[in-house]
């Protein structure tokens, strides 16, 4: 398929063949997901808590929980790519409109990665704003950039929604030319961040999906291909790859180019993508296919992890295949679970969750803003409360309260989107 028929309406139209409703298995895992980004991302406030919560190190041959949780979300951006992208075309949207959105989309989640980024590495500013207020103003500027505004304001509220959107730029832009970290060192991508990575990732798998379409055969071979990549240039027990290039070099260039890394991130996505497309096709309503498929794919995806780690460690910094294939079990897994609790209404318990779901960029950002106002406010817990397993039910409480917030903001009309 080539550009011109991407970006022709009436072919865009004939292929837009796919009735589609909310999938609320997909919105129940992007939650869970999120509640256990929260969880891990706090684990920094306390301490004692058992490894098997936490990151491994580099060249660690071990995956704790919070191993899991980015590439389960990677995999969960997949899964809604098919979805978002059949309901802009059933809604007469044309190949080039899609494109300038999920450009848009990529380049707002890359931004604020990146801000997101320099934050966490703050040293101070030329003009005295402290690492809490930078914090804040960073949030605001998002939410005044990208919030969800009433998509039918008069004129007036036109002009103030632009004006809001002007503000928040402007903060940006001074937050950005008064950065210095703790190194002195000017505002800089040292690496995109997990909003960055997935909007890197997205950008490759929805650009993917807009040229293959519906067609899991050539999904699976993008995926085949991308994993092969990852066995290539995976970390193997003794040391080194099994693709071995002088540096710098042609293919390393090329997937620099496409920030698609060793293939680990995007192919974890695009496993994400052929789960969607395969339940809209297959098994809209039917619960029973999304079974005979997804165990066995999560039952091979184990093996080929535990057949990959005799040659290659597990490490999620290194981003190495048999931390990819577990993965895609655990997520697969996931999803087969959870289908068959909304299938047999035994889904109510994630209701307690749900802004986490449907408000989820929200959802992320809410503790950079919790973190810098109780630290401008001089509250923090007791030494003796951030200790082993009270220090975890706390971080667990504090995972729920931030849901809890952001279901309170998206009443007030506060609400990220992209």
């Amino acid at each position: 398929m080539d550009v011109i028929e991407i970006l022709n309406p009436a072919k865009e139209k004939a292929r837009a063949t796919l009735a589609i409703g909310r999938n609320a298995v997909i919105d129940i895992l992007r939650a869970m997901t999120m509640l256990l980004m929260i969880f891990v991302n706090d684990l920094w406030s306390i301490s004692g808590y058992p490894a098997w919560l936490g990151h491994s190190k580099a060249m660690e041959d071990f995956m704790g929980l919070a191993d899991v949780v980015f590439p389960c979300f990677l995999i969960v951006v997949g899964l809604s790519i098919p979805y978002a992208i059949t309901s802009r075309r059933n809604k007469g949207e044309d190949g080039a409109k899609i494109v300038g959105h999920i450009i848009s989309r990529s380049v707002a989640l890359i931004l604020m990665g990146v801000f997101i980024v320099n934050s966490e590495e703050f040293g101070h500013t030329t003009i005295g704003i402290s690492h809490s207020w930078y914090c804040i103003l960073m949030v605001v500027a998002f939410l005044l950039i990208w919030n969800v505004y009433p998509r039918h304001a008069s004129v007036g509220g036109q002009k103030i929604i632009w004006a809001a959107r002007i503000i928040g730029v402007a903060i940006l832009a001074l937050l950005a030319v008064t950065y210095r970290s703790a190194e002195g060192e000017l505002f800089q991508s040292s690496w995109w961040g997990i909003l960055g990575i997935i909007g890197w990732t997205y950008l490759f798998c929805a650009m993917a999906y807009l040229f293959i379409g519906n067609s899991l055969t050539k999904l699976a071979g993008l995926f085949i291909g991308l994993v092969t990549l990852c066995v290539l240039l995976s970390l193997r027990h003794e040391g080194g790859t099994i693709l071995e290039l002088p540096d710098p070099n042609f293919l390393s260039q090329i997937l620099e180019t496409l920030h698609v890394g060793n293939g680990c991130e995007a192919a974890l996505t695009c496993w994400g993508v052929i789960m969607g497309v395969f339940v809209l096709k297959y098994a809209q309503g039917r619960s029973q296919i999304i079974y005979l498929w997804g165990i066995p794919a999560a039952i091979i995806a184990l093996i080929a992890g535990l057949a990959c780690n005799h040659y290659f460690i597990t490490s999620k910094i290194m981003s190495t295949a048999p931390w990819m294939f577990y993965n895609v079990a655990i997520l697969t897994c996931g999803y087969v679970i959870v289908q068959f609790l909304v299938s047999h209404r035994m889904a109510d318990v994630f209701r307690i969750v749900a802004p986490a779901g449907t408000a989820t960029l929200t959802c992320y950002i809410m503790p950079y803003l919790f973190y810098s106002v109780a630290d401008i406010l001089h509250c923090h817990l007791p030494q003796a409360w951030c200790m082993g397993w009270l220090g975890i039910a706390i971080c667990i409480s504090f995972s729920f309260l931030i849901i809890w917030i952001t279901y309170a903001a998206t009443l007030l009309h506060i609400k990220l989107k992209v």
